[in-house]
């Protein structure tokens, strides 16, 4: 049992969350010549050859980033439906309305629309109708059975509505409850429709099935648009354009014309898939992305039509928000590998960029799992079995004139686009799923590519050297004493030890090495060569995702079930953490976050923190395989991947104490690096002076600010001894008194 209850937590971290805002669900007028986006990271508010004006995000004004639809009543004010409630935006404040405001099902709302006076919002529960004060849900009558509203339209005094059951209509004229008031279109109940729209030919409902149109005088719905006439279709959006019905699909646009379907000209790309059609104030707009099943982690932003022609506008941030491994050069760039859309890197004074096959010659730019900085220039990145890509980046966000070179063992045996630039290496394969530096060199954990006969080789592979020169390469396969071939992550401890952790339940394993990633003569495997830590080393399951060495608390590792501690040759289960372990950072005041697939804890001390949705901004998500994460020395804050962008954890103090001064790490081992100091008010000059715990005054270092601050574990340039001792931290009007403990 978690031995702090939530109510009685004193540790209060600050979540920040960094996603993509470029895939767009829908639109509305903002009644001022532009739009409002429902996309899968907030809402944005746009007008074309403007661009982003405003965004509205969570958490401050959103309950969750996932928007779904987004509509201006009436009176100006604005209703988002998102996946956790109903917002209500009057004069820039937010109001949420959720179940326990009379909105049926889990709070996941669909739809929303204004029609007779109210607003009507369509849920994974069904129907509720209401205003500023409050919703009622429409229970489920003898006509009305549906648990799913995924769309509305309103036409004179008829609400048309598509559910899980079907299109469904409703006289406004009449209450909601009369169950006369309601028709249900049988017709289509056996359909895959998620919206509907009303333009002049008719009501049309869309989705999997194609299109379904209930013209003027006719007396049902009748399908005009399915798989016989376009192969494989999924209808994402229906609109009206100059009294004709247009229709998106993968690859095109399609306009209804005469009783027959063609390509509306020009076309659309053939590549892109639009994510919703509609027509606002007289225009056509269009959000798009890549075709793939999971498209929404990353669209490309918004098309519109003007002059017989496509207008393309990119929408900033974030490119993808499903996020792999990620690393944060000296710089404060950020690094990360993404689901769909290349690798992806973020400046801090010019925003986002992108390295794909389009800008730059990236090999592919499908599922990149790592990336991580290094003792040279530039940083790697490596694309699902496509090598290993070493990436210069020029500073600038336009990544057209970056190099990119890709190292590969023997060739590439998929297509690569014309400008990227192989090279061969002695590397153990191709299929790169992990890189850590260690020293001078990085490591890089390999697998299997599900088509690779299982008689290939995989392992690891140490490497340094200088990419446009010489490159110097040496691997570790069962033949050297690893374990197993099939390798999920790498995780280095110190500057000569590095931990390995092993796909399908395989355990982990220790190498201890000459310090040099390409220097094997002094190899040592712990347990034993060709041997790995299970659960008969005393670990809680043998699936473990990752490992973390925290100086002078010892070595952790996350499982499928639980986290372990490493002692004595073998693991300890560590009491208070249940559930998948994904991934492992230590923060600046040393406490340990493990970050699961239902929430984080939070090791401090004895005790064990949880959060989750119910008691923080955190929103967990759950995908296979390990999540990743690290810490930022500057800051003492940490950062880990999710499927919905990178979260940052903030936090100071601890264990009941207020905010104020933090040293970190703590115990402090000089011969691991700098002592650093968090939690004072930045950018104020920062004084330290140290004594001894009987005492006498041994030294002081200033700084202009914390972050500059740092200690070299000398006092007057002697090395300072093992043990406790005395601190005083002036900043400001603050003097604080603590203590940090050093560990030769």
């Amino acid at each position: 049992m978690i031995p702090i209850l939530c109510l009685l937590m004193t540790l209060t971290p600050q979540w920040d969350l960094a996603t993509s805002t470029t895939f767009v669900r829908s639109v509305c007028s903002d009644g001022q010549g532009g739009i409002w986006c429902a996309t899968t990271g907030g809402v944005l508010r746009y007008r074309a050859g403007d661009g982003v004006m405003e965004t509205l995000s969570y958490p401050d004004q959103l309950p969750h980033p996932r928007t779904r639809a987004v509509m201006q009543d009436s009176r100006g004010d604005l209703w988002i439906a998102t996946e956790r409630g109903l917002v209500f935006m009057h004069e820039g404040q937010s109001t949420v309305f959720t179940p326990f405001e009379g909105i049926p099902g889990s709070g996941d709302i669909f739809s929303v629309i204004e029609a007779a006076g109210y607003i009507w919002v369509g849920s994974d529960g069904g129907l509720a109708r209401g205003d500023s004060q409050g919703f009622i849900p429409i229970e489920e009558g003898t006509v009305f059975n549906a648990d799913r509203v995924y769309g509305m339209a309103v036409r004179s005094d008829s609400i048309w509505m598509v559910t899980e059951r079907g299109v469904f209509s409703l006289d406004t004229g009449m209450s909601p409850f009369d169950p006369d008031a309601w028709k249900s279109w049988e017709v289509t109940e056996s359909l895959t429709l998620k919206g509907i729209e009303t333009t002049s030919p008719g009501i049309c409902a869309y989705g999997a099935a194609g299109v379904v149109l209930l013209a003027p005088g006719s007396e049902d719905f009748r399908l005009i648009l399915d798989y016989v006439a376009a192969p494989d279709t999924v209808v994402t959006g229906v609109a009206e354009l100059d009294g004709r019905i247009v229709a998106s699909r993968n690859g095109a646009v399609l306009q209804y014309s005469e009783g027959r379907w063609e390509v509306l000209t020009p076309s659309i790309p053939s590549h892109i898939t639009p994510s919703f059609l509609r027509s606002v104030d007289g225009r056509l707009w269009m959000g798009y992305g890549v075709f793939d099943p999971q498209m929404e982690v990353a669209g490309r932003g918004i098309l519109y039509r003007q002059d017989d022609g496509w207008v393309s506008d990119v929408l900033p941030g974030m490119p993808c928000s499903s996020v792999y491994q990620i690393a944060r050069d000296s710089a404060g760039r950020i690094y990360s590998g993404t689901y769909i859309r290349g690798a992806q890197v973020y400046f801090p004074d010019q925003g986002w960029g992108v390295f794909t096959s389009e800008s730059c010659g990236f090999p592919n730019n499908q599922q990149i799992f790592a990336a991580t900085d290094w003792a040279g220039p530039g940083v790697w990145a490596a694309s699902y079995h496509y090598g290993l890509s070493w990436i210069l980046d020029n500073g600038t966000v336009d990544s057209s004139d970056d190099l990119v070179l890709t190292f590969v063992k023997d060739s590439l045996m998929l297509p690569v686009p014309p400008g990227t630039i192989t090279v061969p290496s002695d590397m153990v394969n191709n299929q790169v799923n992990m890189l850590a530096r260690q020293g001078e060199g990085v490591w890089a954990a390999h697998d299997l590519h599900f088509t690779s006969p299982p008689d290939d080789p995989s392992g690891i592979t140490g490497f340094r050297g200088d990419p446009e020169g010489e490159m110097i390469w040496a691997v570790r396969t069962p033949s050297e004493g690893l374990a197993v071939k099939n390798v999920r992550g790498v995780f280095p401890q110190g500057a000569d030890s590095l931990w390995i952790t092993f796909t399908e339940g395989q355990g982990c394993q220790l190498l201890v090495h000459s310090g040099d990633p390409v220097d094997p003569s002094r190899d040592t495997w712990y347990p034993g060569p060709n041997q790995a830590y299970t659960t008969t080393s005393g670990l809680p399951s043998s699936e473990v995702y990752c490992v973390l060495a925290v100086p002078g608390r010892g070595v952790y590792a996350g499982t499928s079930s639980g986290l372990a501690r490493y002692a004595s040759g073998g693991f300890v289960s560590v009491a208070g953490v249940d559930g998948p372990v994904k991934a492992l950072a230590a923060d600046g005041a040393g406490r340990i976050w493990c970050i699961g697939t239902s929430g984080v804890s939070c090791i401090d001390g004895s005790q064990v923190y949880w959060y989750d949705a119910g008691n923080s901004s955190y929103i967990p998500y759950s995908r296979p395989g390990q999540e990743f994460a690290v810490s930022v020395p500057a800051t003492g804050e940490i950062m880990f991947s999710s499927e919905i962008g990178i979260w940052t954890i903030s936090s100071t103090g601890g264990s009941g104490e207020a905010s104020g001064p933090v040293f970190y790490p703590q115990p402090y081992l000089p011969a691991e690096g700098e002592l650093r100091l968090t939690g004072t008010a930045d950018q104020l000059p920062v004084r330290v002076e140290f004594y001894s715990v009987d005492g006498a005054f041994l030294d002081a270092i200033e700084a202009e600010t914390p972050s500059e601050w740092s200690w070299n574990g000398e006092f007057q340039s002697a090395r300072a001894a093992s043990g406790v001792y005395m601190v005083l931290v002036s900043y400001g009007d603050s003097v604080v008194p603590t203590r940090i403990a050093v560990v030769r």
